[in-house]
């Protein structure tokens, strides 16, 4: 997924100020055009500050986690064919999530993959990934037409859901069901019975590394 500049630098300010909606932070952050110097420096150390705030908040979240489930949180550097998606979490904001869920029928819906992380215990990053890969970023037919962003079939072929956050519950539910209680726990075994290519796996982990690459997008590993 190409990102320019100006996508980059405002899903930082989204992810920066989890507590305002997309709509306020691109409000705020459109009007400032940078036209010298001075006010460069001063964009930057006004993000530095927001950055130094941000890391101090998930700093204070995880320790509340921790102390709430007795769990310590080390920190996956990097997703793999070996990631056990039922023993990761996404820690991150929905908002951060929304940028990787800017178009299709899947926008803004970060919110909801963060629920179906916490009701069945899949990782959401892995959920938002095979979204964007099965779907094609939500603009698939079967997206758009049905609602069906995780290419779920039966008998009859591909499954019509009411919505979209109907799909995102009954994929994360069916991924619990027929492959995490079954001992299918990673994303290679997941893919051996989730789709016939042998590559699937490999185009997930490419559709989480973007996640994981940013240093205040925090996965990590329940012990």
């Amino acid at each position: 997924m190409k990102t320019s500049f100006k996508n980059f630098a405002l899903a930082g300010t989204i992810l920066l100020v989890p507590m305002k909606s997309e709509r306020a932070v691109i409000s705020d952050f459109q009007p400032k055009k940078i036209t010298k110097a001075e006010t460069l420096l001063s964009t930057l150390k006004q993000s530095d500050e927001a950055l130094a705030k941000w890391s101090n908040y998930t700093a204070d979240k995880i320790k509340e986690a921790e102390a709430k489930f007795a769990l310590n949180f080390p920190r996956v550097p990097k997703p793999t064919r070996d990631l056990d998606v039922s023993k990761t979490r996404y820690f991150g904001s929905p908002e951060y999530l929304n940028f990787f869920l800017a178009d299709g029928v899947m926008k803004g819906k970060g919110e909801q993959f963060c629920k179906a992380q916490e009701k069945h215990g899949i990782n959401a990053a892995f959920l938002v990934s095979i979204a964007n890969h099965e779907s094609w970023y939500g603009k698939s037919d079967y997206a758009r037409n049905r609602n069906n962003i995780a290419g779920m079939r039966n008998a009859d072929g591909y499954i019509r859901f009411d919505s979209v956050d109907e799909c995102i519950d009954k994929m994360a539910e069916n991924l619990k069901k027929n492959y995490i209680n079954r001992g299918l726990t990673t994303i290679s075994q997941i893919n051996k019975k989730y789709a016939a290519s042998t590559e699937w796996g490999d185009a997930i982990i490419k559709h989480m590394t973007p996640l994981y690459n940013n240093a205040n997008c925090m996965i990590y590993n329940f012990k």
